[in-house]
């Protein structure tokens, strides 16, 4: 498995982060016209080189980055989180992904919206919250994101040998020799919004919830085989968005509503290694529809 060659961005006098870019050393008159960037954004314990298996899937007009969160290969020292639930952390890390999109659209040239095609722009790719092997664990990791959790109530459809590999399982070898790095998970922070439940449900519902006005467009992307907890926080957050299978609407209708789901069949957290052509045509599309 050939991956990319770590890149290193300087975002401020004391902070480097190590990134990939699938088109680097690609010529300038080689790149099309209008193309999207796609930004991925790791989690904890795997670094950027576990997106690998998604580039060959990507079609030739997206452009693919993804950097180490500090403490990972070749990335300046973690952060030394000192608020309680270490929210300075979690704030520490959206100013690094936000200095590291000026970085890209600075200096690697990274192209913006075109207002009239509504083409081009970035696109970020994000993965859940962080895993967990206890059902306290989910129900915590749940709970700060979404606000709530409840055991679920989908019942496994086939024998636990048939589901589709997760974890580091799913990883090569190979693969998981490049991108598994164990002394980084200690570093890895919880995304809790706030300290209560009411108030974290409150954010989590007003960021994933675009009401009229200028809002960020939003998608998501699950497979129908993922954890429980996982499964929950879709039917939660579709049921925000007002979105079921049966819903009927126009093309005007969805960018109104500027959010979008699809689901990759029979896979899970980890789609994007063992499904790589499917999680990518899931994205193409999402990238599609809400560019309307």
């Amino acid at each position: 498995m050939s991956t990319p060659d770590f890149l290193k961005a300087r975002i401020s006098d004391d902070v480097t982060l190590a990134y990939v870019d699938s088109w680097h050393g690609r010529a300038k008159e080689d790149m099309p016209e209008r193309y999207t960037t796609v930004v991925g954004l790791h989690g904890v314990g795997f670094n950027s080189a576990v997106w690998t298996p998604l580039l060959p899937a990507l079609p030739s007009s997206i452009r693919f980055l993804a950097y180490n969160q500090r403490s990972y290969a070749q990335s300046s020292p973690a952060f030394d989180a000192k608020q309680p639930g270490g929210t300075d952390a979690t704030a520490t890390y959206l100013c690094d992904l936000m200095e590291f999109l000026r970085f890209a659209v600075e200096e690697l040239g990274v192209q913006g919206v075109d207002e009239e095609t509504h083409e081009g722009g970035i696109v970020l790719l994000a993965v859940s919250p962080p895993n967990s092997s206890t059902p306290t664990e989910f129900a915590e990791a749940f709970a700060g994101w979404i606000g709530m959790y409840a055991p679920s109530a989908h019942a496994d459809e086939v024998a636990e040998e048939l589901l589709p590999a997760s974890g580091l399982d799913a990883l090569s070898p190979e693969l998981r020799q490049l991108a598994w790095e164990p002394a980084c998970v200690a570093h890895g922070f919880a995304w809790r919004l706030a300290e209560g439940a009411d108030e974290v449900q409150r954010l989590a519902e007003s960021a994933l919830k675009p009401t009229g006005g200028v809002a960020l467009p939003v998608g998501l992307i699950y497979g129908t085989r993922t954890n429980g907890y996982c499964l929950d926080a879709a039917k939660t957050v579709e049921g925000w968005w007002g979105i079921s299978d049966d819903a009927q609407e126009t093309g005007q209708e969805q960018a109104k509503r500027k959010t979008a789901v699809r689901k990759v069949p029979g896979t899970n957290h980890f789609a994007f290694i063992h499904e790589p052509e499917a999680f990518a045509k899931a994205v193409v599309e999402l990238v599609d529809e809400l560019s309307l």
